[in-house]
C-alpha cells in the first residue's frame, strides 16, 4: 500500500467528504432501495485556460460511463489521458470530458474487511463513510489521470445500487449529462456490453450500445479488463484494438500515478486503498488498453 502524506488535494475534496450524506439521504438503509434521478451528484476536477465561444463550439463531448469508481482508470485510463491532452489549432482542449461513474461501489466486500483489521488504529467505518472514501479515490484518481494536460473533466456519481445497475437508469444519467448541449453528438466510452461478463459492466455498455445510433451518431467504443484481451469473443465484434504507450508518455505515467490513488492507505484523510484491495490483481499489470466498437 502507498502511504500518502502529500497527496495533492482538490478542490472538490469538501464535497466527497459531505457526498456520503447526500447518498445514503437517497439510498435510505436499505441496499435494495429504489434510486432517484435526483440523487445525481456532479462536480468539477482539474483545470483548464478560459476558451473562447468559438474553442467551446469546436470541442467534441465525450461521456465516459463506468459502474464503479475505479474502472475508468483499470480499463482505459492511457486511453482517457490520451483524449484528454489532445489539443486543437490554439493549443485549447479538442475535447470536452464527462466522467460517469453509475453505482457508488457499495457492495464491495473491502468494507467488513476494513473494520475487521482497524484494531485501534481507525475508526470502524460506516456505509456512509465507506461510499465517500470510494468517492474520494475517484477524484484523486482522475485528477492524476489529468495531470498536465491542460483540461478538466466533470465528474457524475450515478449513485445506483452496486450490483444493481439498471440499463434504463443508466440510459438517463448519460442523457442528462448530454442535455447541457443537445445540439452536438455525444460521443460514448465504457465497458463492453459484450465481452465483459460483469453484470454490471455489460449493463452500463448496453445503455452505450442502445443510446449510440442517436446521441453518437454512432461513435462508441467499448473497453474491457486485460484478461479480457484473449477473449474469443473479440473475434465476434471485429476484434480488439490496443491502446500501449511507452514508459516515458504522460498516458502511462498519470495511468501509473492514478493506479497509486487507489491504494493510497491514509485513514487521518479518509483513504483506505479500497480499489487496491478489492482487485489488487489489477493495479500492477502493465498499462494497456483495448477497445472494439
Amino acid at each position: 500500500m502507498i502511504k500518502v502524506g502529500t497527496m495533492k488535494k482538490v478542490a472538490a475534496w469538501a464535497s466527497t467528504v459531505a457526498l456520503a450524506a447526500t447518498m445514503m439521504a437517497t439510498l435510505g438503509s436499505s441496499a435494495s432501495a429504489t434510486v432517484t434521478h435526483s440523487a445525481m451528484t456532479t462536480m468539477s476536477i482539474g483545470h483548464r485556460k478560459a476558451m473562447t465561444a468559438n474553442d467551446l463550439a469546436n470541442q467534441q463531448h465525450i461521456v465516459w460511463a463506468v459502474a464503479h469508481e475505479d474502472d475508468l482508470t483499470l480499463i482505459a485510463g492511457a486511453s482517457f489521458v490520451q483524449h484528454a491532452e489532445a489539443k486543437q489549432a490554439d493549443g485549447s482542449p479538442l475535447y470536452d470530458l464527462h466522467v460517469l461513474v453509475a453505482s457508488d461501489g457499495q457492495s464491495s466486500g473491502v468494507l467488513p474487511l476494513l473494520n475487521a483489521n482497524a484494531n485501534g488504529r481507525y475508526a470502524p467505518l460506516t456505509s456512509a463513510d465507506f461510499i465517500a472514501a470510494r468517492a474520494r479515490e475517484e477524484v484523486n484518481g482522475l485528477t492524476e489521470l489529468l495531470a498536465g494536460t491542460g483540461n478538466s473533466a466533470t465528474l457524475t456519481f450515478g449513485h445506483q445500487v452496486d450490483g444493481s445497475i439498471s440499463v434504463a437508469e443508466t440510459e438517463y444519467e448519460i442523457n442528462s449529462i448530454a442535455s447541457v448541449d443537445p445540439n452536438h453528438t455525444w460521443w460514448l466510452k465504457g465497458h463492453s456490453w459484450y465481452v465483459d461478463p460483469e453484470q454490471d459492466h455489460r449493463n452500463v455498455g448496453l445503455a452505450l450500445k442502445a443510446l449510440g445510433p442517436t446521441l453518437a451518431d454512432g461513435n462508441v467504443r467499448y473497453y474491457m479488463l486485460p484478461s479480457m484481451f484473449t477473449s474469443p469473443l473479440l473475434a465476434d465484434v471485429g476484434g480488439g484494438h490496443p491502446i500501449k504507450p511507452a514508459a516515458t508518455t504522460l498516458e502511462y505515467k498519470n495511468t501509473i500515478n492514478a493506479y497509486k490513488a487507489y491504494c493510497a492507505w491514509a485513514p487521518p484523510q479518509g483513504m483506505y486503498a479500497i480499489g487496491c484491495t478489492s482487485v489488487p490483481k489489477l493495479f500492477i499489470v502493465p498499462v494497456e488498453d483495448m477497445y472494439h466498437v
